[in-house]
């Protein structure tokens, strides 16, 4: 999250609680937290008196078997926030290129650490425009998301070869994959080429901003050379440890993510809302009105996401809930088609 996003989500979350809104903002797992992540939790209460040293060095050793790669090429990090200062660290001296629209918390970090900036834009599709992609150089460092936040779209397999031809070196944040339709061919780390994933999505661990790293082994050791001392606790490492080894909670909430994903696309577009597709667990909803829109939502109790923020005029970013919160969206939607469309 961005920290553009910061105080709004504060006052938000607030409400959220004290009124039981629906949260559709944010792009979380809105499933129960697993009990086998509450009593990772629990299990490592007795620890807290402790460093985490043996306990990082066994998730760790886990996490490499959990992706399929050598622990040497793994790095535990603190979301994309610590991915993007880690990366910028090493490669301060690099023009960093991302898109625009596109998420607000590159632009955060680049501005933090006051590294050189190309944005490419997109065009009416939302695809990257091809104009701007053949301005990057060697000395480019390219950051982006497949799929995208907030388009919700992927990079094509043209784009990717162009961007590996013409980039000095890439980060692909697959925050998303996990529901994408090539959920299956994740891309592997290359020499010049990381990438990172979240936990925050599929796994069910927003509130812990974690992620991994996949890349080069002597970039990986430089990097963690630079990390704080025992950036990762011992109940978020325990946490994650369960988390990892839940498989079956977590693919049970990637298909209901993407059943739940049809369903809304279908109802929504039933009511004569225009929904662009989608590769992510959230849609985006073009829409003449957006601030009439969020805020008839927020008054009748759901929290959705003006994309503007993202520098997406006139979409809304809603994200896909439970089933029931879904069932609520529609009600308050088709009320809000029936109140402002036919006036």
């Amino acid at each position: 999250m961005s920290n553009a996003e910061i105080n709004g989500v504060q006052s938000a979350s607030g409400l959220h609680q004290s009124l039981g809104m629906i949260g559709l903002a944010y792009n979380e797992n809105p499933a129960l937290v697993a009990s086998s992540v509450k009593q990772g939790i629990g299990s490592a209460l007795e620890y807290v008196n402790r460093y985490p040293f043996s306990t990082e060095i066994r998730v760790m050793q886990k996490l490499a078997l959990h992706f399929g790669y050598p622990q040497e090429n793994v790095m535990l990090v603190r979301g994309i926030d610590e991915c993007f200062d880690r990366v910028s660290a090493e490669f301060g001296n690099m023009r960093f290129v991302t898109a625009w629209p596109g998420f607000d918390g590159y632009r955060g970090r680049i501005k933090v650490n006051r590294l050189a900036h190309l944005e490419i834009g997109l065009d009416e599709d939302l695809s990257l425009r091809q104009e701007d992609l053949e301005q990057i150089t060697k000395n480019d460092f390219v950051i982006l998301a497949n799929p995208s936040n907030p388009t919700g779209q992927a990079l094509t397999a043209q784009q990717l070869d162009l961007l590996q031809q013409r980039a000095g070196k890439l980060l692909i944040d697959e925050t998303y994959i996990d529901y994408a339709s090539f959920r299956g061919n994740s891309l592997a780390y290359a020499d010049d080429r990381l990438v990172f994933r979240s936990f925050s999505k599929s796994y069910g661990l927003a509130g812990l901003r974690l992620g991994v790293v996949f890349g080069p082994c002597a970039l990986i050791a430089a990097m963690k050379q630079k990390q704080w001392f025992c950036n990762v606790g011992v109940l978020d490492l325990h946490a994650l440890e369960a988390a990892i080894e839940s498989d079956h909670v977590r693919d049970a909430h990637i298909r209901a993510t993407l059943h739940e994903r049809r369903r809304v696309r279908q109802a929504l577009s039933d009511l004569g809302y225009q929904v662009l597709p989608s590769e992510t667990n959230f849609i985006l909803v073009k829409h003449d009105q957006v601030d009439t829109a969020v805020q008839f939502l927020a008054r009748r109790g759901i929290q959705v996401k003006d994309a503007a923020q993202f520098g997406l005029e006139n979409h809304i970013r809603i994200s896909i809930g439970t089933e029931a919160e879904n069932n609520r969206l529609f009600a308050v939607l088709a009320d809000y088609f029936n109140t402002f469309r036919r006036t």
